[in-house]
């Protein structure tokens, strides 16, 4: 993604008005929605042009102008099999992007793999 892009689009006016970025959403933290994955499970990319995956490694409560509302980001460390892993280890993902990894959909992924 274009970072000049990505910025103009979090600093917009309209992007700032539907997404009160100054304070927590309401109810927070008593009303959050439970997250569909945990640390350590593994998950892939809704079909993509690639379908990377991995482990996910980290979890937030973020803002996302996307959705006009705050959602699940996850931290994934790519699995040495994944097509970007190539050019980087880890990246995020918000969670309507993800599904849990299906071996049958990267038959190089077996149970040593899973665990390095």
């Amino acid at each position: 993604m274009d970072v000049t892009w990505l910025s103009l689009l979090l600093h917009s006016p309209a992007v700032m008005s539907f997404l009160p970025l100054n304070a927590l959403p309401t109810g927070f933290p008593e009303h959050l929605p439970t997250p569909n994955f945990q640390i350590g499970e593994r998950v892939q990319w809704r079909p993509q042009p690639t379908l990377d995956f991995g482990t996910i490694t980290g979890i937030q409560y973020a803002p996302a102008p996307h959705l006009q509302t705050w959602a699940w980001k996850y931290t994934i460390w790519l699995d040495c099999h994944s097509p970007s892993c190539r050019w980087v280890r880890t990246d995020t993902a918000w969670e309507a992007d993800l599904e849990p990894l299906t071996t049958g959909t990267h038959p190089q992924v077996t149970l040593e793999n899973q665990q390095r």
